[in-house]
This record gives structure tokens, C-alpha cells and sequence, in this order.
């Protein structure tokens, strides 16, 4: 009887082992992306795809720097696959909004209840209108984060 509980705690130690083992491994995967500058990039099924497009200058030094132009939200309104732009705020009006004072958050833009709006700590939140199930999808990010 010893002898199979000398075993039967081995088993559960190599089992053990094995299992810390695979959990190790997967934590060292990388999540998939989609790797086209969108800010939201990890969050695949997204409903809405965020983008800050940005315009590169070069000085005469040969010095390049970019300067981000505009914030655009892209849905998939029908289902020929075709994504439209439903929501876009100019960097100069993201700006204007960031510089004045508020205790709440502040709805910069909406269009066919898509939006974008600015936290009290200067994040941007990006909300889509509910799904079918309705699920609200948004997704929060700050200027300087990923692609932004």
C-alpha cells in the first residue's frame, strides 16, 4: 500500500511539473496582432479599427519627425466587407478640447452612435453603438500609447 502511494504521489509531482511546464511556455507567446498602425491593434474582433495617421517632415539637417495629423474610427457598416470612416477630429481640435478645463468627460464626436471622447485624465475613449446581443464595445487609450 506504501509503495502506491509512493507512486501515486509521483505522478501527481510529474504532472505538476509537466503543467507549470506548458503554462510557462504559453506565457511567453506573443498575443496576435494586426500589424497595420491601428491603435486597438490586439483586440482582433474589434468592431471598430482606430487609427492616428500622422505626416512625416524631414529638416535640413536630414533630421525626420512626424506629427500626428488626425484621429479616424473605422467600422464595418455593411456586410460587402468595405470599412467606413464613421468618426475623425482633426489634431488641432483634439488640442483645443485638451486644453480646456472639465470635470467630466467630453464627447469630442459622434456620427451614427459612433464616438470619441476625451476623460478628465486626457485619455481618449472610443465607443461603437451596441451590438445585437447589446454589448457596447470601447476601448480606452492615452496620446503616446501604440501607433498613437
Amino acid at each position: 500500500m506504501k509503495k502506491w502511494s509512493y507512486l501515486m504521489v509521483g505522478v501527481l509531482a510529474l504532472a505538476l511539473m509537466v503543467g507549470v511546464g506548458i503554462a510557462a511556455a504559453d506565457d511567453t507567446e506573443s498575443v496576435p496582432v494586426i500589424a497595420d498602425g491601428r491603435v486597438n491593434s490586439w483586440e482582433v474582433a474589434a468592431p471598430v479599427v482606430i487609427y492616428c495617421d500622422f505626416e512625416g517632415y524631414s529638416l535640413d539637417d536630414e533630421t525626420e519627425y512626424s506629427v500626428m495629423t488626425q484621429i479616424d474610427l473605422y467600422a464595418l457598416l455593411y456586410s460587402d466587407g468595405t470599412w467606413e470612416n464613421v468618426v475623425s477630429i482633426s489634431a488641432d481640435a483634439l488640442a483645443t478640447a485638451m486644453a480646456e478645463e472639465r470635470e467630466e468627460t467630453m464627447l469630442l464626436v459622434s456620427n451614427l452612435g459612433y464616438a470619441l471622447s476625451l476623460n478628465v485624465d486626457d485619455s481618449l475613449t472610443a465607443t461603437v453603438p451596441a451590438d445585437f446581443e447589446g454589448k457596447v464595445y470601447s476601448f480606452t487609450w492615452n496620446l503616446g500609447d501604440q501607433n498613437c
